[in-house]
Order: C-alpha cells, then structure tokens, then sequence
C-alpha cells in the first residue's frame, strides 16, 4: 500500500513516537517525512539525515525535508504552552461542542469498566432496548463491549452452566432482575428444586415446588399441543435453576421433557436452565442425558478446551476465565462475555 498506493489514489499517513517503530522496509517508500521535537537527537539524523538541524523544545515547532530542511511551526489547538493547561482547555472545548452540536455523533469508544454492576448493565441504552422486546440481557462482549444475551425467538432454549458459584450468582442476579422486569407483561414461573424461590412471588407468577414440576411439564405439553391448533402464542418464561438435580429430584418423563425442550419455543413457552458445569458433564441420568444433548445456546464457565457439552473451536491459547466472566455460545459461535458482578 506505501509502494504502490499513491498511483492509484491511496495516500497514507503514518505516525509513531519513535522511528524504529517502523520497519526499515516500510521507512524505506517512505518519502516525505515530518519530525516534531524528540529528546534523542539521533533521531533527526535517522529521519532527516546528517544535515538535520538541532530542534527547538518548542510547541508545535517540527521540521520537513522539501528541496531543503525546513522548519515550521504546527497550529496548536489552544494558547496554552503548557501541557496540562492545554489538554484542559482541550477537555472544556470538547464539552461546549458536545453541549451545542444537534446533529449525530460517532459512538464512543467502546470501553468496559473492570468490574460490571447491574446497574452500569441495566441502564445501557441497548440493554433497556432489549428488555422491551422481552430478551434477556446477560453482559458485554470483551472484545466489542456490546451487549449480549438470549433472544428466545432465536434458539430453542438457554442453559447457563457455571463453573464456579460466582459465576452461577451473578448470572442468577441477572437473570432474576430480568424476570422481574417481565413480570406483568408475560407469564414467568420458576420451578423451585430447592425452596428457595417460595418467597419470590414479586417476580414469578408460578413457584413450582418439587412435588408438581412434574405436573407442570405434562400441562405444558398439552399446552403446547393446544397452542400449535389454535396459534396462541402468549409468552411464558420458565426459569429452571439447579437443573442438574432435575431427575435426582423429580419423577419425570424423557419424553414431556422433550416436547417441550423442542417444541415449546414456537409457541412462545422459553425456558432458561442454570446448572454446575461439572455434573451436568457427568450425570448419567436420561434427563441429564436429555438436557445436555445437543444445547442450543447458553453459557460454559470455563475454557471452551477444558469442557465437552458443546462443539467449538478452541484454542490452547485460550485464556484464563474469570469469575465474572463466561463464554457465551449459540451454537458454534462464541463471545467471551463480562458478567455482572455488583448488585446496587
């Protein structure tokens, strides 16, 4: 592109704080170079050459090579010599455009404070966007900063599983200010293995306790056969955590288990399963079986190398993930995500 672009429209400008950053073949089609102060005086002769002369400690002050050496004088964006002085004039300037401009602005720069609360979460533009249209947000992407989560009408269902009790916390903290957004404008029921979820009646409509989980799937097994004659699709979300005690717990069929898991997300019944990556790995169960088979879309606590409920690339480069962090897939394709880790 320096060889060959200028005859063809492309003009480049490159800058660097020093010229060893550049290759010597780069340097080398390179053929005007400007030079601002450096403290290396070496520098100049390495840019210029020999005949370079010594650089004034000034501003703005620089030096091109045209026929001859040439000094010049840049435009400074403010009055200010000193260096903490301009750059907050600077600041102030940006702040009376960003005050009096109508028009669109570019996007900011994509950053992600170190640790998420749920409040930086869910008072994200895109978050709340989301949650309008009845998705659930989950966090951010590293590596763009965007939200992501689990869009229900595009994946048969959603299962995080946890390699850690934090990331099972923070998940859950999530999707629980999820639910209680939701309530009101769709059917929400949680079925409850453990009893902790009796109370929580401001955010379920249903808490189904252990003794009629089975029950209820065999009512929304009817309900789905009902719902795909008549074309009712009236929401319901169903939360399942601890799922990897579901046939410890439960008297269930297979088979009500698997009409729902593959029919129930085309007449609006979405489920979203949390459970501890390890024993839902090792459960030999046939609902374990059932369940781990082939998920959709979730997440996996750990290294995508060091697990084996879903097929994906994976590298032996991959990094470390951490406690508020997890790997979100939907089918093969994988974002690491930056969860929530502070309630306020």
């Amino acid at each position: 592109m320096i060889r060959e672009g200028q005859a063809l429209g492309v003009n480049i400008v490159i800058t660097a704080n020093r010229i060893n950053s550049l290759r010597a073949t780069m340097l080398a089609n390179i053929n005007k170079r400007l030079s601002l102060y450096m403290v290396d005086k070496d520098e100049y002769k390495s840019m210029q050459g020999y005949q370079a002369p010594i650089q004034s400690p000034i501003p703005g002050r620089g030096q091109i090579e045209l026929e001859e050496i040439l000094d010049f004088q840049a435009y400074l964006p403010t009055k200010q010599a000193d260096v903490l002085a301009s750059a907050k004039e600077l600041r102030e300037l940006a702040e009376v455009m960003s005050d009096t401009w109508t028009g669109d602005l570019p996007a900011k720069v994509p950053m992600l404070p170190k640790v998420i609360s749920t409040k930086f979460l869910f008072k994200n533009k895109k978050v709340q966007a989301m949650r309008e249209k009845s998705e659930f947000p989950i966090g951010f992407d590293k590596e763009s900063a965007e939200v992501v989560g689990y869009i229900p009408k595009q994946t048969k269902y959603f299962m995080a599983l946890s390699d850690t009790p934090e990331q099972d916390e923070y998940f859950e903290n999530t999707v629980l200010e999820n639910f209680s957004y939701l309530k009101g404008k769709v059917k929400t029921i949680v079925f409850d293995l453990s009893g902790k979820y009796t109370e929580q009646t401001d955010i379920f409509d249903n808490v189904i306790g252990v003794d009629d989980i089975g029950m209820m799937v065999k009512k929304l097994g009817s309900e789905i056969e009902k719902r795909a004659v008549t074309g009712e699709h009236q929401p319901i979300y169903i939360y399942i955590p601890e799922a990897e005690q579901l046939a410890q717990k439960i008297m269930l069929s297979v088979d009500d288990l698997q009409v729902l898991l593959q029919k129930g997300y085309l007449v609006g019944i979405h489920l979203i399963f949390s459970a501890d990556q390890k024993a839902m790995s090792s459960g030999f169960q046939d609902i374990t079986k059932l369940l781990r088979n082939s998920i959709p879309a979730g997440l996996i606590g750990s290294k995508l190398s060091d697990q084996n409920l879903i097929k994906v690339t994976s590298s032996y480069r991959e990094p470390f993930v951490g406690q508020d962090e997890s790997n979100l897939f939907i089918g093969r394709e994988v974002t690491k995500v930056k969860l929530a880790s502070e309630v306020d």
